[in-house]
């Protein structure tokens, strides 16, 4: 698990940086993708604290724990809600 949440702060500090990056140098980005992408970047930073302060993973409406393999795809996932459209976007089995 130890192993886990450190490829997840990895991949968090990785996404920091090249959104603080894009930020700094794209200054032609339309105001609503920069907002997007402050957005972005805050989720990322409070993902970031949440790792160091020992409540990542911690649905902030229910207090549940959200399951790992959800967080691997979304670890700046707030609480389960945020998963709820999901089902829309996965692969679906086509049956004859």
């Amino acid at each position: 698990m130890l192993n886990n949440l450190m490829k997840i702060e990895h991949e968090l500090q990785l996404m920091k940086k090249e959104l603080q990056t894009c930020l700094m140098e794209q200054h032609n980005l339309p105001l609503s993708i920069r907002a997007m992408m402050n957005d972005e970047l805050m989720d990322v930073e409070r993902a970031l604290w949440k790792l160091q302060n020992g409540q990542f993973g911690i649905c902030e409406k229910t207090s549940q724990l959200i399951p790992f393999d959800k967080l691997h795809l979304l670890p700046t996932a707030r609480t389960v809600d945020d998963f709820s459209l999901q089902r829309f976007f996965e692969k679906r089995e086509v049956y004859s």
